[in-house]
């Protein structure tokens, strides 16, 4: 599993995304950003996430998302 942040310096989310599916393509990721979750549909339309937390988010939130996945 991947915690991947929207917004990042070197890649965007979307690109790291693209480059993980790539390697990997059955790999759970679960995106985090401060954008709500209706921004991040936008930009992830046609992809598949595993999940989404947005943030700030507590540790127990993170947690259940990823029990969920394992």
């Amino acid at each position: 599993m991947v915690l991947l942040d929207l917004t990042m310096p070197q890649m965007s989310g979307r690109d790291v995304y693209i480059a993980l599916r790539k390697l990997k393509p059955d790999l759970p990721i679960v995106l985090c950003s401060g954008y709500t979750p209706e921004e991040v549909v936008r930009v992830f339309a046609e992809q598949q996430l595993a999940g989404f937390v947005q943030k700030p988010f507590r540790a127990a939130e993170l947690l259940q998302t990823i029990e969920k996945l394992m």
